[in-house]
C-alpha cells in the first residue's frame, strides 16, 4: 500500500496511525465470505499446534496426518451445523447472543448451566496450556526457571484485568492471526531441509507388519488433535458480523469450511516437518512444546521465531481467556457479593490456574500435551461434537430465520445422532480401553452419560419439538412486517392493518407453540424489543400476553390449530 506523500513529513508515530487506519480500512471492507475465513482461520491456528507433532509422535507423522484429516473432517461437519445454528438464530443475528446465548435458547436452562460449566473448565485449562507454553519457552531460552516466567504471566494478567480488558479491534486480531501463520510456515521452512526418510516413514499402527494394538499409541492423538481443530466458539462472533452483510448465510459457511480446509492442510504439513525432521523418540519425550528440539536441530531461528508465536498466540490468548474466565466466575457469584467485591474477587481463577501450575512445575509434572489431551477429549467433544449437532436439530424445528440456501442432509437427524454417537465413542474408547488409571476412566464414562441425559433431557422439555414464530420486523423509518416461519420453513400469511393493530390469519401447522416477537433494528443492524399486547383468539379461547420487555418475544399455546392474531404495537424501547 503507498502512502501519500504528505506523510512522509509527518511524525513516526502518526504516520503509524495513518497507516494502520489505512489497513484497518482495507480489512474491515473484506467480502463476508473472506471476513469469515479470515476470523475463522485466525481463531483456530494457535498454541495447540505445537503440541500436534509430539501427539502423533508415537503413531508416526502419516499415520497422524490421516489421523488430523478423518477428525477435520468431523469437525469441518460439526462447524458447519453450528454455522446454520448461527444463521437460523434471531438473538444470534441481531442481538448480543454468543454461543452460551444460543445454547440457552434452543436447548434450554440446563444445557445452557452445562455449556457455562464446561466453558469454565475449557477457559481455565487453557489458561494452564498457555501458562506451561509460554513459561517453558521462555526458560528454554533464558535460563530463568519456568515457575518464574509463570509468575510473570500472572502479573500481566492482573494487570489487564485491574485494567478493565484489552482494547482490541477485528483488524488487529487478523494482522496477529496472519503473522501467526507466517511464523509457523517460516518455522515448517526451518524443518523441512532436516527431514528424515526414516523419521518420516515411521509407522507404529496395528496394522503394519502385524504389530499387535498398543492403546498407549492414541492417548493424546484425538484430545490434542480436537484442540487444534476447535475454531467453533468463534463462530457465533463471526455470524454476527458476516450476517449483516450476507443475510443468506451462504459467505459464513463458506468461509468456516474454507478455514477448516487450511487448517488442516496447514496442521498436516506441520506434523510432517517436525515428525520428518526429529525422531519419534526425541518428540515423545517431551513435555512441552516442539520449539527446544526444534532449534537443536535447525538452529537458533526457531528460537526466536517460535518466542514470538508462543508470546502472540499463547500471550494474548492468556489474556482474553483470562478476561472471560473472570466475568464467568463472577457472574457466578451471588448478587451481595458481586457488588461488594466482584471487581476483586474476579482475580481468584487466575489466582487457582498459577496454585495449579506452580504444583505441576514444582514436581516435574508439567505436561503440555498431557493436559490438552486429557481435557480435549473429556470436554470438547462437547464443543465440537454434541452441541453443534443438538443446536441445528433444534434450530431446524425452532430458528426464526432461514437461510439462503439450507444444507439438506446435514440437518438429518440420523446424521446428527450419528455424529455425537461418533464423539462419545471415542470418549468411552478412552475410558475403557485407552486410559488406565481408574479416575480417567471413570471422568470418561460419566461425560458419555451426562452428554446421553443432556440430550434425553433436552428432548423431554420440547426443545426439538417443531416451533412457529411470527416476527414483526420494521426499521426507524417503517411499520414492522410480519413474517412468519413454522418448523424452519417460511409460511405465508395473510396480514392486515387496522389503523391500531395487525391482524394475522394463522394457519393450521404441526407446531403447537407460537412465539410472538416484536422489534425494529437500528442503523446498524441491531434488535431493539417493541412493546406490544398480543391476542390470540381459537373459536371460543382467546389468550392475552403482553411481549417481554426485556426480549421483545413471548411464546403462546396453539395446539397447531388455525387463529387469529392481533398485536398491539406499543413505543419503541
Amino acid at each position: 500500500m503507498q502512502l501519500p506523500l504528505s506523510l512522509s513529513r509527518t511524525p513516526l508515530t502518526r504516520r503509524a496511525g495513518v497507516a494502520w487506519t489505512h489497513i484497518s480500512t482495507a480489512l474491515t471492507g473484506l467480502p463476508p465470505a473472506w471476513t469469515s475465513f479470515a476470523l475463522t482461520l485466525t481463531g483456530l491456528v494457535g498454541g495447540s499446534v505445537l503440541a500436534l507433532p509430539i501427539a502423533t509422535a508415537h503413531l508416526g507423522p502419516l499415520p497422524g496426518v490421516l489421523v488430523i484429516a478423518l477428525l477435520g473432517l468431523v469437525n469441518m461437519l460439526t462447524i458447519t451445523a453450528l454455522s446454520e445454528a448461527c444463521i437460523r438464530s434471531g438473538p444470534v443475528r441481531y442481538g448480543g447472543a454468543y454461543f452460551g446465548g444460543m445454547v440457552r435458547g434452543y436447548l434450554g436452562e440446563t444445557a445452557g448451566l452445562v455449556f457455562s460449566v464446561v466453558l469454565f473448565l475449557d477457559c481455565f485449562v487453557s489458561m494452564l496450556l498457555y501458562a506451561i507454553g509460554i513459561a517453558s519457552t521462555l526458560a528454554s531460552v533464558s535460563g530463568v526457571p519456568p515457575l518464574v516466567w509463570a509468575a510473570a504471566l500472572l502479573a500481566v494478567q492482573l494487570f489487564f484485568l485491574r485494567r478493565g480488558g484489552l482494547q482490541g479491534t477485528f483488524a488487529s486480531a487478523l494482522v496477529i492471526g496472519a503473522v501467526n501463520i507466517t511464523l509457523l510456515l517460516a518455522l515448517i521452512l526451518l524443518a523441512l531441509p532436516h527431514v528424515q526418510p526414516t523419521n518420516l516413514l515411521s509407522v507404529r499402527l496395528p496394522i503394519a507388519g502385524g504389530q499387535p494394538l498398543e492403546p498407549s499409541l492414541f492417548q493424546a492423538v484425538f484430545g490434542v488433535i480436537l484442540f487444534a481443530c476447535s475454531g467453533h466458539l468463534s463462530t457465533p462472533t463471526c455470524a454476527r458480523l458476516v450476517l449483516r452483510r450476507d443475510p443468506s448465510g451462504r459467505a459464513l459457511r463458506a468461509g468456516n469450511v474454507a478455514a477448516m480446509c487450511v487448517a488442516i492442510s496447514l496442521y498436516s504439513l506441520w506434523v510432517v516437518a517436525i515428525g520428518g525432521a526429529l525422531e519419534p523418540e526425541v518428540l515423545a519425550a517431551q513435555s512441552g512444546t516442539v520449539l527446544a528440539p526444534l532449534a537443536a536441530v535447525a538452529g537458533p531461528a526457531v528460537q526466536l521465531m517460535g518466542v514470538i508465536f508462543v508470546l502472540l498466540s499463547m500471550g494474548l490468548g492468556s489474556i482474553h481467556t483470562t478476561l472471560a474466565i473472570s466475568r464467568q466466575f463472577v457472574e457466578w457469584l451471588p448478587i451481595r457479593l458481586r457488588g461488594v467485591g466482584g471487581g476483586w474477587l474476579g482475580v481468584v481463577p487466575s489466582l487457582m490456574v498459577f496454585a495449579v501450575i506452580a504444583a505441576l512445575f514444582l514436581s516435574g509434572r508439567e505436561s503440555f500435551v498431557g493436559i490438552a489431551a486429557l481435557f480435549g477429549t473429556l470436554a470438547l467433544p462437547l464443543f465440537v461434537g454434541a452441541f453443534p449437532a443438538l443446536l441445528l436439530l433444534a434450530a431446524r424445528q425452532r430458528g426464526e430465520c432461514v437461510p439462503g440456501r439450507p444444507l439438506g442432509h446435514l440437518g438429518h437427524p440420523a446424521l446428527l445422532v450419528a455424529v455425537v454417537a461418533f464423539f462419545l465413542g471415542v470418549v468411552l474408547l478412552h475410558g475403557l480401553v485407552i486410559w488406565e488409571r481408574p479416575v480417567e476412566r471413570v471422568a470418561a464414562v460419566l461425560v458419555a452419560a451426562g452428554v446421553v441425559l443432556l440430550a434425553v433431557d433436552t428432548w423431554r422439555r420440547g426443545h426439538f419439538a417443531p416451533l412457529a414464530v411470527v416476527e414483526l420486523r420494521g426499521d426507524a423509518a417503517t411499520l414492522p412486517e410480519a413474517r412468519l416461519v413454522v418448523a424452519g420453513q417460511p409460511v405465508d400469511v395473510a396480514t392486515t392493518w387496522d389503523g391500531q393493530q395487525l391482524v394475522l390469519a394463522l394457519p393450521a401447522t404441526q407446531a403447537r407453540e407460537l412465539k410472538v416477537w416484536a422489534h425494529w433494528l437500528t442503523a446498524a443492524s441491531e434488535s431493539q424489543p417493541l412493546g406490544a399486547a398480543v391476542e390470540l383468539e381459537q373459536g371460543d379461547v382467546v389468550r392475552r400476553a403482553e411481549l417481554e420487555e426485556a426480549t421483545g418475544w413471548v411464546v403462546l399455546s396453539t395446539g397447531g390449530r388455525v387463529g387469529e392474531l392481533r398485536v398491539a404495537l406499543g413505543r419503541r424501547q
